[in-house]
């Protein structure tokens, strides 16, 4: 429970982070999502063997990087949950494919061996990149923009509770794994047996608190749904950057 509170506390100090004022931090956010999405369409249509494209992508990552000061140890921890994940999905391919892609001190490299590079890069290229998103975007002004695309409003607000409030869950976990341990002479974890029954009682806990918290919202004027009604008008700096970025990707399918 620890490690889950750990983790929302990260999630919450990356989007402090978007309160900075740097460069990219001014960038129009309907701009700064547009790009991370067209970004990430990109690696994704980058084929795994391509690992020069790849690298050149990694530009990218460290550009915007650099030029909003994030700090990028917390982003790489964060990544690192992801890791595994992208590991087991392209171990497989080094044992799969075994012809020879190139020789390198009479060493054979493989093209499964080079699949399974480009999985992991493109893993980490774009999880790094909806991260640097998050850092230097008010996650309102995304929400925003899902709105102003006409993304369906109860997506939009679903998203926008589920991340203000899932604090609330974690919580209510908490305490009554705390209460459990301490009813249990100090075990390091919940017993298979005892999981059904704490699962079942944190499911009814989470209902009524949904259920005050609610109550307070409506006593506080909540009718059901945000209002996203900022509107941003886009400056010099968003069109440069559109064009950097527009030249980036056209030396980098075109080129690289």
């Amino acid at each position: 429970m620890a490690n889950i509170r750990t983790s929302l506390n990260d999630i919450y100090f990356m989007e402090n982070l978007a309160d900075d004022n740097s460069f990219i931090h001014l960038l129009t956010p309907s701009v700064k999502v547009f790009t991370t999405l067209v970004f990430i369409i990109a690696v994704i249509s980058t084929a795994s063997y391509n690992i020069l494209r790849l690298l050149f992508f990694l530009l990218y990552i460290i550009v915007v990087s650099i030029i909003s000061q994030t700090d990028n140890k917390l982003l790489f921890k964060r990544y690192l949950i992801v890791l595994p994940f992208s590991f087991f999905v392209g171990i497989g391919n080094i044992f799969v494919n075994n012809n020879v892609y190139y020789e390198i001190l009479n060493i054979p490299i493989t093209f499964g061996f080079i699949s399974f590079i480009g999985i992991i890069l493109k893993s980490y290229l774009t999880v790094m990149a909806v991260f640097l998103l998050v850092s230097t975007t008010r996650l309102n002004d995304i929400f925003a923009f899902m709105g102003n695309i006409k993304v369906p409003k109860i997506i939009v607000n679903e998203l926008n509770l589920s991340f203000r409030y899932i604090h609330t869950l974690a919580d209510e976990a908490g305490n009554m794994y705390t209460s459990y341990i301490l009813r249990s002479n100090r075990k390091k974890g919940i017993d298979i047996k005892d999981m059904g029954s704490f699962l079942g009682n944190l499911l009814l806990r989470s209902v009524d608190k949904a259920d005050k918290v609610y109550h307070a919202m409506k006593l506080r004027g909540y009718n059901g749904e945000y209002n996203y009604s900022k509107i941003y008008k886009y400056s010099k700096r968003d069109y440069i950057s559109f064009i950097i970025f527009f030249v980036y990707l056209v030396i980098s399918f075109y080129v690289i």
